[in-house]
């Protein structure tokens, strides 16, 4: 780990655990999902129709536990999926170093990520078994 991905995972964690008291996930009644479209921080992009990976970031999205409001600018994840049900937008989940956040139609959310959560997310954006 770099000094600098270190600096970015102890800063968000700072930031996501001082602001504010837990609530829960801004998309945690989805609905029915049919698509992913997942894009990455260097700019690839792809879209997930499989129902076993959209499972997956779903269930990561719905999560109940320690989501934290945003109270200003939220962090840069490293990739982004958008949910769907067809054409219609559902909401969004961020994944960065440390941290996932999800927004929905009226709030914003972050909350705490470690392993093996992180490991299965990132294999389901990519396709892969880890993030590099």
């Amino acid at each position: 780990m770099t000094a600098r991905h270190l600096v970015a995972v102890l800063s968000t964690a700072i930031w996501i655990f001082g602001c504010s008291q837990p609530e829960p996930s801004p998309v945690s009644a989805l609905g029915r999902v049919t698509r992913v479209e997942v894009a990455f921080k260097q700019g690839r992009r792809t879209t997930i129709t499989d129902s076993t990976r959209i499972a997956v970031l779903r269930a990561a999205a719905e999560r109940p536990g320690d989501w934290h409001s945003v109270p200003d600018t939220p962090p840069a994840g490293d990739a982004r999926a958008a949910f769907y049900r067809d054409t219609v937008f559902l909401g969004v989940l961020s994944v960065g170093p440390g941290f996932v956040g999800a927004r929905g139609a009226t709030a914003e959310r972050f909350r705490r990520l470690n392993r093996p959560e992180s490991d299965s997310i990132w294999a389901a954006m990519r396709g892969a078994t880890s993030h590099d």
